[in-house]
């Protein structure tokens, strides 16, 4: 690394440089070593915000999940304020401007799975929005609204996601993770008849089938 910093004429500063070591859960890893960089010694952190987005070294994505349900109990203080003096046309906006857009941004990475743990914020705003009791029926009022739930927003998103992939609007790189049926076989199978026209990975760890390459087919 330092000689490719040379070679590119390029300064690194070591005080704010460190490293992470992705690792299962509960998989001892032995971590009595050192990195170094120009014999300066790096430390190691659990977890970094990229681009808005924390991740963990689990990726179980439990520091950025706080964050999201932290941003959007900040702004339902807003909208709990708001509700008395503009309709619910203009409600339903303000939510889009301030919320949606907390709860959509790389939902594709983050919620992979516990939607109904994910909806219990978006629930209780709902229902402040509309002057619901706390005990109202909340598929009944997603269907008024006609509000996304947290599961129908990440379907949403994967589907964008996957239509860019099939029609090669994304680097070639995101194109690369998936095997298209015809590429194994040419089989007229119901599977390749279908949109999806990729292969499901075989797995049979949980955590495994929520990893990109898997739930996004499947």
């Amino acid at each position: 690394m330092d000689n490719w910093l040379k070679y590119n004429k390029l300064s690194l500063n070591y005080s704010k440089t460190q490293y992470m070591l992705f690792t299962k859960q509960n998989k001892y890893i032995d971590t009595n070593f050192n990195v170094q960089i120009n014999n300066h010694l790096l430390s190691r952190i659990e977890c970094v915000k990229y681009l808005g987005v924390i991740i963990d070294d689990k990726l179980f994505w439990k520091p950025h999940i706080t964050l999201v349900k932290q941003q959007v109990s900040e702004e339902s203080g807003i909208i709990c304020k708001l509700r008395h003096y503009i309709p619910f046309r203009s409600i339903k906006t303000v939510y889009y401007n301030i919320v949606y857009l907390h709860l959509r941004y790389a939902i594709t990475s983050w919620c992979s799975s516990s939607f109904s743990t994910h909806n219990t914020l978006n629930n209780q705003l709902l229902r402040i929005m509309t002057f619901s009791k706390f005990n109202s029926n909340i598929c009944k009022l997603y269907k008024d609204t006609q509000i996304l739930t947290i599961d129908r927003i990440f379907k949403l998103e994967i589907s964008k996601l996957m239509y860019k992939i099939k029609f090669r609007l994304v680097p070639k790189q995101c194109t690369e993770l998936f095997t298209k049926i015809e590429d194994i076989h040419s089989y007229h199978t119901r599977r390749q008849q279908s949109s999806i026209e990729c292969v499901i990975p075989q797995t049979r760890l949980k955590i495994a089938q929520k990893s990109f390459t898997y739930t996004r087919i499947e």
